[in-house]
């Protein structure tokens, strides 16, 4: 039974260390099965972001791709060619674009030549433009001097027939002249004829002149005696109008210092006038003073003159008579304190 029992223990020990040996493996199993789906997780996740990067990118592609299209068809469209790829496809575009670059580069070098050529025949036309209008510039010139020549000229003559009519009017002006000169002239001999006939009388005339020459000196003798004495006076005016000035001054001045002085004056009046009506008013409150006191005296204000000495007497009287009265009402009250005081001493001394 023993033996059987350590048999059965040692299989049981045995079944034990392989049950315990297939857990290791199989917690190995798992912990590398665990390791494999770690990894497989983050080859998941980092494939999974690979797949939206590659989303992202095929989005950009195809937006990138509708936009390249879409500058095909415009470039198609204004190369005038779509149609033509239109017909040839998408794939063959791409070769007609190139063509049509190429053939536009082309005709634009031919253009250019030919910009360059019709460039150049527009410059010589443009110079030969340039050298007729010089030449054409230089006749304008040549022709404006020609007119400025004949404008001088046409001045030139003008002024000359203007001169020559001048003269010829100064000429008839002075053929007028001497036609009046001439019988100026004839005049002239006349009256010599007459001054010849009159010649005769002239020793009268002398005569009479003499007379009236010492008659016009005795004239202007007499002339600047006046004038002499007119001179004298205006000085004697002259002075007297100086007078006349300074004596208007001298009585102006008189009567401005006469208008203060009567201003002064009747400023003075005013200040009398004032003081006698304040007198008055002063003598007629001394009056009824003097009535109401000599009323309160018991005076006779019916007498003439009742003079001023009297009322003061009557006022001394009555202040001495007053002044006597208190007096004797003040030492009536000291005697009748002086005698409440000595009771009240007898009193002390009983006591």
């Amino acid at each position: 039974m023993v033996s059987q029992l350590e048999a059965q223990r040692a299989e049981l020990v045995e079944q034990l260390g392989k049950v315990s040996e297939s857990h290791q493996e199989a917690l190995q199993r798992a912990h590398k099965a665990e390791d494999k789906l770690e990894t497989l997780q983050g080859q998941l996740t980092h494939l999974e972001g690979e797949l939206v990067s590659a989303d992202v990118l095929r989005d950009n592609l195809n937006f990138e791709k509708q936009k390249y299209l879409k500058f095909l068809d415009q470039l198609s469209e204004k190369m005038r060619l779509d149609r033509m790829a239109a017909e040839l496809g998408f794939d063959m575009r791409l070769d007609v674009v190139l063509a049509r670059a190429e053939q536009l580069v082309r005709l634009e070098s031919s253009a250019v030549v030919e910009n360059k050529t019709i460039a150049y025949n527009l410059q010589r036309k443009l110079k030969t433009q340039k050298e007729r209008l010089e030449s054409r510039e230089l006749h304008m010139n040549l022709l404006r001097q020609k007119i400025a020549q004949l404008e001088e000229e046409k001045q030139v003559r003008s002024a000359l027939a203007t001169e020559r009519d001048e003269a010829q009017l100064t000429i008839r002006k002075l053929e007028m002249k001497v036609g009046r000169m001439q019988k100026e002239l004839n005049l002239c001999r006349e009256s010599n004829l007459e001054l010849k006939a009159k010649l005769a009388d002239t020793s009268e005339l002398k005569i009479k002149t003499l007379e009236q020459t010492k008659t016009i000196e005795d004239l202007n003798k007499s002339r600047d005696q006046l004038e002499k004495m007119k001179e004298k006076v205006e000085k004697q005016l002259a002075s007297v109008r100086a007078e006349l000035d300074t004596a208007g001054r001298e009585a102006e001045e008189g009567k401005e210092r006469a208008r203060h002085m009567l201003e002064a004056v009747t400023s003075e009046m005013k200040t009398l006038k004032r003081s006698l009506e304040d007198a008055e008013k002063r003598e007629k409150q001394l009056a009824d003073f003097r009535e109401v006191v000599s009323q309160m005296l018991g005076l006779n204000m019916t007498a003439l003159a009742l003079p001023d000495y009297e009322i003061i007497k009557c006022l001394e009287r009555l202040i001495h008579l007053h002044q006597h009265r208190l007096v004797s009402c003040a030492c009536l009250k000291d005697m009748t304190s002086g005698q409440d005081r000595h009771p009240q001493g007898h009193l002390k001394l009983l006591h």
